[in-house]
């Protein structure tokens, strides 16, 4: 890809996303307290839930099976 055209596609990319962030951040600025609340209850679980999964991940990708990935058996 040219480097003219990234940059075309990149800038259209943001304008799209920013435009989107800006829209819930203008829905939403009435709202911000109960926002906050809800970020406030929730936080931990979804932190928790998250440490979670990255534990699984990281054991199950640590996890090596005999025999796989050698390269002496042909």
């Amino acid at each position: 890809m040219r480097i003219a055209s990234f940059i075309a596609v990149t800038f259209l990319g943001h304008l799209i996303w920013d435009s989107i962030l800006v829209y819930i951040g203008y829905a939403f600025a009435a709202q911000w307290s109960l926002i906050i609340g809800l970020i406030d209850r929730y936080l931990y679980v979804v932190a928790v839930v998250v440490a979670i999964v990255i534990v699984v991940y990281i054991v199950l990708r640590l996890r090596v099976k005999p025999g796989y990935g050698d390269s002496a058996e042909v």
